[in-house]
């Protein structure tokens, strides 16, 4: 692997560099987490920020610390939120961290914890990298970190874990899953600390591809594919290929998306998928399936018996949300959302909206009552989508299907 992905998280791998992430990586192989109680599960306070699931912890004693759960990535961290900040940890050895995207890395440091409580579980002694994201070019405002780090496999592995969109819940479990007969379920292999399953591609000539993907909680997408892949088989890719853009810790990453025709995941067989495109120089990079196709589905990952099961809600077929409107928005603590991409071909292209406008309400709707859920939800409808400006003038822009990208 020439890269080594970690989320949108990529670690310098150079001199003493290379040694501390794989020192980082080490840290938590000996904890031995306590699970108190007789229950075999438990259910978690559970927050999903679009797609993406969040629970609390407490770090020595403090309680409330919001946590994304991602599969994605091998080591817990910690960012510089001001809870973060405020409990001053010790400082060990650094740990120069950059991201997905063009721009300078900062420095990060890896911190050991007393006691961490997630759920039923306390672990002592339990290594967090901390990384200082508002200095990086994730953020274009300190408003957008709306939560305190991640927790990653170096906990996750020690347990079966349930995500249910639905219900907004995640459970985590002490013994092996059982599973419903009405359950995919494929066994999952483990390298890198990373998880990973063979799924199977149609880009519309009948042929089938396989490729291995990383399960990736910490993916707001569908799926994802590298260029190198699709380059060295000589895929004539669907039309159209729309622009597109995400945000790492360096900040913007310039990518396409287009529809894929099929996705077999086992006996699943999902049409229409939403696949981004991401430049890259080995064909093992960066191949994810997240959670946005987790979300239409109970998926359990059992780490007890390796194992990645889906769970349909209904019998309702697979649909993907397609972002109509070019604009790529981050939810702020104060209920704002935030404008970070405008992309070429949409709408929005060539309007007053900019990158770094406030969106304050969207169709005469506060955005304090609007989740990031609702707003991909509206952003996949066609017809007139008004948004109000922060110290600005309202705008309204007219979304319209992209034959090819959001239907067939």
């Amino acid at each position: 692997m020439k890269k080594i992905f970690a989320v949108i998280l990529l670690l310098q791998l150079s001199g003493c560099s290379l040694v501390n992430v794989f020192k980082m990586r080490a840290e938590n192989d000996d904890i031995q987490p306590v699970w108190q109680g007789e229950q075999q599960q438990y259910a978690f306070d559970t927050k999903y920020i679009g797609v993406k699931p969040h629970v609390l912890i407490s770090i020595d004693g403090e309680t409330q610390f919001l946590m994304h759960i991602d599969t994605g990535l091998s080591f817990s961290m910690l960012f510089d939120t001001e809870k973060v900040r405020n409990m001053a940890f010790e400082r060990d050895y650094e740990l120069p961290v950059f991201g997905w995207g063009n721009d300078e890395s900062s420095v990060g440091y890896k911190t050991e914890v007393a006691e961490v409580n997630i759920g039923p579980v306390s672990v002592k002694n339990f290594s967090f990298a901390v990384v200082p994201v508002s200095q990086s070019q994730y953020f274009l405002s300190g408003q957008e970190m709306i939560f305190d780090g991640v927790i990653g496999n170096d906990f996750l592995q020690h347990f079966a874990w349930v995500f249910d969109y639905q219900a907004e819940q995640v459970t985590i479990s002490n013994v092996p899953l059982v599973q419903s007969p009405e359950s995919t379920v494929l066994g999952f292999e483990t390298g890198s600390r990373k998880i990973s399953i063979p799924v199977t591609l149609d880009f519309g000539d009948q042929k089938q591809n396989e490729i291995d993907v990383k399960i990736d909680t910490g993916s707001r997408h569908y799926l994802k594919i590298n260029t190198a892949y699709v380059e060295n088989r000589e895929i004539q890719l669907p039309s159209p290929l729309v622009e597109a853009a995400d945000f790492g810790l360096s900040g913007k990453a310039a990518h396409q998306r287009f529809r894929l025709p099929k996705l077999s995941i086992g006996d699943l067989e999902l049409e229409g998928v939403k696949t981004n495109l991401i430049v890259a120089e080995d064909e093992d990079d960066l191949n994810v399936i997240g959670s946005a196709l987790f979300a239409h589905y109970r998926v359990s990952i059992d780490y007890l018996n390796q194992t990645i099961s889906f769970t349909p809600y209904s019998e309702q077929p697979f649909s993907s949300r397609f972002n109509l409107s070019g604009l790529e928005l981050r939810e702020q603590i104060d209920g704002s959302f935030i404008v970070r991409n405008v992309a070429n071909g949409f709408p929005t292209e060539g309007s007053p909206i900019a990158v770094g406008d406030v969106i304050e309400s969207m169709n005469d709707i506060a955005t304090s009552e609007i989740s990031t859920s609702r707003w991909l939800d509206t952003a996949n409808t066609p017809g007139e989508l008004k948004l109000c400006i922060r110290d600005k003038q309202c705008h309204v822009v007219v979304l319209q299907p992209i034959p090819g990208f959001s239907t067939p």
